[in-house]
Formats: C-alpha cells, structure tokens, sequence
C-alpha cells in the first residue's frame, strides 16, 4: 500500500512539473523545454485528449476524432514532434512504438494496434562488417488511409503500407504492401486464395 502511494505521488509530481514546463507561450520546441526527458515520459503515461495535446504541442500534425492509448514511446526525437503526421480517427493502441528519425505520416481511419513498432532509422553502430554499414540509412514510412496493423507489427524503414491493407498480428513488414491487401508473417507476405482457403505466398 506504502509503495501504491509513493508511486501516485511521484506520478502526480511528474505530471504537474511537465505542464508547468510543457505550457508557458515561450515553449517552442524540445530545446527550449527543461527536461525534454520528462516531457517524452509524461506522454508515455499520458491517453486521449492529454496525449493529443502534447503531441499538438511538440509539432506533430494530429486529425480530430483519434484514440491514443497510454504507453506511446517516441524515439529519436532531435528537436520536436513534427516528423508525425496522424490522420483522422486513427487507433493508436497500448505502447506503441514509433521512429522519428525520419516521418511517420499515418493516414485517417488507421488503426495501429498495442505494441507496433514502427522504425525509420538503421543503424549499425561501430560495426566494421560491410553488409550493416550499407544498410545505414534513414527512410519515411507512410500508412495510408484504412490501412490496420495487427498487435506487435514491426514496420521497417522506407515501407509504404497502401490503403486498406490489413497487417496480421506479429508481422514484419519489410517491403511496400499495395493497396487491399492482406500480408501475414515475417517476412511478410499477402495471402492468395488456394481451393477456397487463404495461404501465404512464398518467395519464388
């Protein structure tokens, strides 16, 4: 019970030094915000109209009518939010994880299901080997109108997910989708219709 109420009022502490910083006129951008830290770790414990207003305020473009639940971590944020772009009416479920190396431009009506992740970035560190040095590099994923992703779905850097395509949950998503189709597995692949069953194609 002692640690329930120590955790309450940590969290309560956190959340009114965030605003106190997050909203005077003069905020405009992550430089200028003491502890851009604690602003990425209030909108991690943040949902709904809460979240939706920080996003606004940190520079992403954000559509009416959304859903963002709590748990939505955003990484590589240089100087502000303005490499994401979320359309209207979109479901932006449980820790989400999005890559603002590069944008992230999601169309309306999408629904990003609990624990995708969605990466712009590679990054290959000291490596020495040849084969990960090509694959440096940074690319916009785009997520067109419609389009839903299953739970825990990876979106690799540089992928365009066309218009009501339906991502199956655990998808890794390595190559563009075209628009209305299904695409399950890692890799994934669209599904095509053999004897009245749906199965997934293979590379030939």
């Amino acid at each position: 019970m002692i640690t329930w109420i120590k955790r309450r009022l940590g969290g309560m502490v956190l959340r009114a030094q965030g605003w106190a910083v997050f909203y005077p006129p003069e905020t405009r951008d992550l430089r200028a915000w003491r502890g851009a830290d604690g602003i990425l770790e209030l909108l991690e414990s943040s949902s709904g109209v809460e979240a939706v207003r920080i996003l606004v305020r940190g520079g992403a473009k954000i559509g009416q009518d959304g859903r963002i639940h709590r748990g939505l971590t955003l990484y590589n944020v240089e100087t502000d939010f303005t490499n994401l772009t979320i359309g209207h009416s979109c479901h932006v479920g449980r820790q989400v994880f999005l890559d603002l190396a590069a944008p992230v431009c999601i169309g309306d009506r999408v629904t990003i299901s609990m624990r995708c992740t969605v990466l712009t970035h590679t990054d290959p560190g000291s490596s020495k080997s040849e084969a990960a040095r090509r694959l440096m590099g940074r690319s916009e994923v785009v997520i067109e109108d419609d389009a839903y992703l299953g739970a825990s779905v990876v979106v690799l850097p540089g992928v365009r997910i066309g218009s009501g395509c339906v991502v199956g949950a655990g998808a890794v998503v390595t190559r563009d989708v075209a628009p209305g189709e299904t695409v399950v597995g890692a890799p994934a692949r669209p599904l095509v219709s053999k004897g009245g069953r749906l199965e997934r194609t293979h590379p030939r």
